[in-house]
């Protein structure tokens, strides 16, 4: 019985939403044939924000509006407003045929404002088609050793630099580091050097050496970012190799908190043991480091909370100057106000509140304190 029943439910509900899914095509139908400037330009927004409305008949219905605001005489807003939005529509529903109608509108389009509003929506097609392509291709399969690496490679070898570049933020995202990436990277980052690089290259060469500096061999490729960061011809490069640069003893420190054994012979447990050798030491980074951890897995015990606040008071008890270890106190005060046991730092955090001269931290910790 209650199989049946379960049945009926199911059935029942399917016929529901197929109603309201007919309601919702008759609605734009209407809207398309009938309806003012401000709900048709809603319908097409929507549809475009949606991935497409896969109903034939609204999408039809978008092309011929489409086709007849672009072979009528007017020229005015609300005409173009129709082209363009209509076809970004059509575009976002990614069917081949739509594409093809708004290729025909981009190329026989008087109007620059017109051609330049709708080619970003081509180009984003022709890239999502592109990627799929890529993701189902094999090239590169024999020459690594896994489906990610050779779908890697395949992003970097492109001809498109958007996909190089992401090819490159994914190998950081997932741990990817591998011969062949190693010796694409270094070669591009090298290229790089001699040339005035544009935002988009910009883009691409922040991402490479991001991958050197969390390589896990990085040792090996310091010489490639002092290079860059002595003789690049662009400043951009020479600022983000310096960067990069830096962030390489900040990995060798982290490295060195991660496999001592300090503090785990006591009490505390691993987690604790960890953020106390990040809270001790002498570097900010690694001091936030540790505050992130705590605010996020709400880790509060006395020895921990004692060594932030000591930190925090340090630069006001000793006249020292405030705003070099500026992000530290922000997140200091954000962790001891909000602390399980309402209050219990909110006479620290009045003093923070009426000595500091930054005002963001000035306003957060009196709200902390309550």
């Amino acid at each position: 019985m209650n199989n049946l029943y379960r049945y009926v439910v199911v059935i029942y509900l399917v016929f529901v939403s197929s109603l309201v899914s007919a309601e919702s095509v008759d609605w734009m139908l209407n809207v398309l044939k009938n309806g003012d400037y401000q709900d048709k330009v809603e319908v097409y927004r929507s549809v475009a924000e949606l991935g497409g409305e896969r109903d034939a008949a609204v999408l039809d219905q978008i092309q011929d509006n489409v086709f007849a605001a672009f072979n009528g005489k007017s020229r005015s807003k609300i005409v173009r407003d129709e082209i363009v939005l209509g076809s970004k529509a059509l575009i976002a529903s990614g069917q081949y045929k739509y594409y093809n109608f708004v290729d025909q509108v981009h190329r026989n389009a008087r109007s620059k404002k017109i051609k330049n509003e709708i080619a970003p929506a081509l180009d984003s097609y022709m890239e999502f088609v592109e990627f799929n392509l890529l993701q189902k291709s094999k090239k590169y399969r024999k020459a690594t050793n896994s489906p990610t690496e050779a779908f890697i490679m395949r992003l970097v070898s492109h001809d498109n630099i958007n996909f190089k570049t992401y090819g490159v933020k994914h190998a950081v995202e997932s741990g990817s580091y591998f011969n062949i990436l190693d010796n694409w990277v270094v070669n591009m980052l090298q290229g790089y050097n001699e040339l005035n690089v544009d935002e988009v290259q910009l883009g691409l060469v922040k991402q490479g050496a991001e991958y050197l500096s969390y390589h896990p061999e990085r040792g090996a490729f310091k010489a490639v970012l002092v290079e860059m960061s002595e003789h690049a011809k662009s400043e951009s490069v020479r600022l983000i190799a310096g960067e990069k640069l830096e962030s390489f003893g900040y990995m060798a420190e982290l490295e060195k908190v991660k496999n001592s054994r300090d503090y785990m012979n006591q009490r505390f447990t691993e987690d604790q043991a960890y953020i106390l050798r990040l809270i001790d030491h002498s570097s900010d980074q690694l001091a936030i480091l540790a505050l992130e951890k705590a605010v996020k897995e709400n880790i509060y015990f006395a020895e921990f909370e004692e060594k932030v606040v000591t930190r925090l008071r340090s630069p006001y008890l000793a006249n020292e100057s405030r705003t070099e270890n500026l992000d530290f106190q922000i997140l200091a005060c954000r962790y001891l106000g909000l602390h399980p046991e309402s209050g219990k730092y909110s006479h620290l955090l009045n003093q923070i509140s009426n000595i500091t001269d930054n005002k963001e931290l000035r306003k957060m910790a009196a709200k902390l304190a309550g």
